[in-house]
């Protein structure tokens, strides 16, 4: 009774945001004018909370589509998520999931009319996973940080342990509630995606040419927090430095104040063209960051001054120094990188200064070979194969 209460605050909270909020206004509409096919071949269920946990999703999606003749859907709590995805749609199907009240999780899960579900990372929602196994489908949770769930307390890790009961098999990235036998230890899957990106062709004329020369750092999925370390370092012209800036929100009000932050007369917007005497591009095209890093000399990630750091591998697969701030919580590939000193945490203006100028004058190859050798050894422990065999096993089955 309190989790259904708790849903219908959050709802009603959501629904005023959306008044205000663009990103909360998307949502809304968006799941007011979804529409799903009836089915025609057998269909795997995708639930993915945002566009990071479609990119860790990715790897299992082209393996079942390129081994069985099905149908994808994917859904998306976060409009973020189904934006990312629009821009990469390898899937059949997208829509949001509504919100988890008990009639309408029902009906939802009726009318997905899925096959095979397939859960990724995390945001439980009892009421649609319960649903699922009435329905007696089969139901994955992949690439679960277990760890970082058994540290939850209270209420919510009371949601968490009956959900966790519901999977089937639940394929974790770290250690945590042993009193589940049916958990397989599993390397990452964002770890093969970050490296697919690098094998992408993929090019921008005008970054390419504004990349050429000096030494390009980007920053991808920046906040203001990371802007006011940041910005004095854009400001000094004796550095032999060249920005790409990213912001992490890349709507029109966002752009302009962070804009305000950066040298007027040496800043281009990307959407406007790159002038020749910029050293600064602020990016306000959405969805191509994980390309961007192949530019870069070094990255910095942003995030880490605020909640937590966004994605660090990304960028660490095309074998650059990584920095961010320190807020790294919650994030297992952070504290691996860490130990291989790939990822380098910094507090202060002083300390990226003093890391960009140090890890610069390192040699390249040594380095590109280091975090060449980490990944493959990440994802030589995939689970795509096994868990697509699994799938496809169950679904001829019926």
């Amino acid at each position: 009774m309190f989790y259904s209460l708790a849903i219908t605050v959050l709802h009603w909270g959501y629904n005023a945001l959306s008044l205000i909020n663009t990103k909360a206004r998307k949502r809304t509409i968006g799941i007011a004018h979804f529409n799903i096919p009836d089915k025609i071949k057998k269909r795997v269920w995708v639930h993915c909370a945002s566009a990071g946990e479609y990119e860790q999703a990715l790897p299992l999606i082209r393996q079942l589509n390129a081994n069985l003749e099905i149908e994808t859907l994917v859904t998306f709590f976060s409009p973020s998520g189904m934006e990312h995805a629009h821009t990469h749609p390898e899937v059949d199907f997208f829509c949001y999931l509504p919100f988890d009240h008990q009639k309408d999780a029902i009906a939802f899960v009726d009318l997905i009319d899925a096959d095979v579900v397939v859960w990724v990372k995390y945001e439980f929602w009892k009421n649609i996973l319960t649903a699922i196994k009435i329905k007696g489908l089969p139901l994955y949770l992949i690439n679960a940080d277990l760890h970082y769930l058994e540290q939850k307390s209270g209420f919510y890790a009371s949601i968490i342990r009956s959900c966790l009961r519901l999977f089937d098999e639940i394929y974790a990235v770290s250690e945590g509630f042993k009193e589940h036998t049916h958990v397989q230890m599993i390397a990452d899957s964002k770890w093969q995606q970050a490296k697919n990106n690098t094998l992408y062709k993929w090019q921008h004329t005008d970054l390419h040419q504004f990349a050429e020369s000096g030494n390009v750092i980007v920053c991808g999925s920046i906040h203001m927090a990371d802007i006011q370390i940041l910005r004095v370092l854009m400001k000094d012209q004796s550095l032999d430095y060249k920005w790409l800036v990213v912001p992490h929100e890349t709507d029109t009000k966002t752009i302009k104040k962070l804009m305000s932050h950066l040298p007027h007369d040496r800043t281009s917007l990307l959407s406007e063209g790159v002038h020749p005497n910029a050293t600064t591009v602020v990016v306000n095209q959405y969805g191509i960051l994980k390309y961007l890093y192949r530019y870069a000399d070094v990255a910095f990630v942003g995030g880490g001054f605020e909640k937590s750091v966004h994605n660090v591998l990304e960028p660490a697969a095309y074998g650059i120094p990584v920095l961010c701030g320190p807020k790294i919580n919650g994030i297992p590939e952070a504290d691996i990188l860490c130990k291989n000193k790939i990822l380098h945490l910094v507090d202060s203006r002083e300390a990226v200064s003093h890391i960009i100028s140090r890890v610069l004058s390192g040699k390249k190859v040594d380095f590109k070979e280091k975090c060449a050798a980490l990944f493959e050894d990440r994802i030589r422990e995939s689970f795509t194969q096994e868990l697509s065999v699994k799938i496809s096993l169950h679904l001829s089955q019926e």
